[in-house]
């Protein structure tokens, strides 16, 4: 069993492929790891680019297999040796000092038995917490927060506030709870599919995004209502969520209910800041969020307003 296994999932990601894996590479000299990467069959040399560093670094894996990202990700863990799985995005470079000294300090810090989240799409995560909840499931939008809502329902994660990326482009990723999201995401998700195919991927991952984060009519209400969304968006996408569990039903994708108001992805930013770990333990310094946090920061604010004196000190810092 090897310390780290470093892993992801990439799909035509060679303008950024290079600057991710030396990032983590340099991050990581010395240290007892491995790098396991599926690739969703890439078309623009991402997997011959991938080949040249496996073939430089003998502890770099390549699987391949046509899936969505949570079932890309749950591959990569079963074929994986780690005690800790670390999970990267292949089109993001990291601060390699930072993520070298948090590396350093995570082995000797007494948080090590939960799992870490930081601010972005970095996250460590013990192997037997991962095996104790099943793991990710086969979604393709919010995989990662219906898996972290799992874990913290059961008290095993803690979250750090840094931000381990180089870059914020996951800031402009971040699905965004409006009925034209479908159009907006047209131009992004052409990348992966077109004509039909991408019609389909589209509504999928709309399904997905509901169905991972436990979208139900009231929860569309409620974080409609608080966010000032308009009646017309409001009712648009309360239609998307009940066609979603409908369709849903016969894919048999479990849905985690995490609670009666919150979807997912903000219950998990809510247990975020109910389980702050101060970043001096691991070197560091206290980050704010990043700016597509505002919206889920206010309706926090107003719903759970005994959280706004930790809400207001992670604010406090953005310049």
């Amino acid at each position: 069993m090897v310390e780290y296994s470093f892993m992801s999932t990439m799909y035509n990601n060679a303008n950024r492929l290079k600057l991710c894996l030396d990032s983590v590479l340099a991050a990581l000299t010395g240290l007892d790891f491995e790098i396991i990467i599926v690739d969703n069959y890439s078309t623009d040399g991402s997997l011959e680019i991938l080949k040249e560093y496996a073939r430089l670094n003998n502890n770099i894996k390549i699987l391949r297999c046509k899936c969505a990202r949570g079932l890309g990700r749950q591959i990569a863990f079963k074929n994986s040796k780690g005690k800790y799985v670390v999970t990267i995005d292949t089109d993001t470079e990291y601060q390699t000092e930072k993520l070298r000294n948090f590396l350093l300090a995570h082995n000797q810090n007494k948080t090590n038995p939960y799992v870490v989240k930081t601010w972005g799409s970095f996250v460590v995560y013990p192997r037997h917490l991962l095996e104790e909840v099943g793991g990710w499931r086969k979604y393709n939008m919010s995989e990662d927060m219906d898996l972290l809502a799992r874990l913290f329902l059961k008290h095993m994660a803690v979250f750090v506030p840094i931000n381990l990326e180089f870059n914020e482009d996951y800031i402009e990723g971040e699905e965004k709870e409006t009925p034209l999201k479908i159009l907006e995401t047209f131009h992004r998700e052409h990348r992966y599919a077109k004509g039909l195919t991408l019609l389909k991927r589209l509504v999928q991952n709309k399904i997905d995004f509901f169905c991972a984060n436990a979208y139900t009519v009231r929860k569309t209400i409620v974080h409609h209502r608080f966010l000032r969304m308009k009646l017309f968006a409001t009712i648009f996408v309360c239609f998307q969520v009940i066609a979603s569990k409908i369709v849903n039903t016969f894919w048999r994708n479990p849905i985690t209910n995490s609670d009666p108001v919150l979807a997912n992805s903000i219950f998990v930013f809510y247990q975020s800041i109910q389980n702050l770990v101060d970043p001096s333990e691991f070197g560091l310094n206290i980050e704010p969020a990043p700016d597509f946090l505002d919206e889920p920061f206010r309706f926090l604010s107003t719903l759970k307003p005994r959280l706004n004196e930790k809400m207001k000190r992670l604010n406090s810092r953005k310049a």
